[in-house]
């Protein structure tokens, strides 16, 4: 799956909700998530370290375990997939 018109969605957690928490300390074109969820996350935000809302450009599932986010321009930052 690709998509360019998905939006960052934050899922408040409650009981069964599994979210994992990606740091990219680098910043990076592209930045690669294993969340060993072993499901496709249905929501994602992606925050710059000062808080700024991010969107990529694109995001693709390449397994039940990655997400694979990319950007215009190298980012930094934080992802919270759940």
């Amino acid at each position: 799956m690709c998509s360019s018109d998905l939006v960052p969605v934050l899922v408040s957690g409650g009981p069964g909700v599994q979210s994992y928490l990606h740091t990219q300390s680098v910043a990076a074109f592209t930045w690669t998530v294993r969340h060993n969820m072993h499901f496709n996350p249905a929501g994602f935000v992606i925050r710059e370290f000062d808080g700024t809302l991010i969107y990529p450009a694109s995001v693709d599932y390449p397994d039940v375990d990655t997400v694979v986010f990319t950007f215009s321009s190298p980012i930094s930052g934080t992802v919270e997939v759940s």
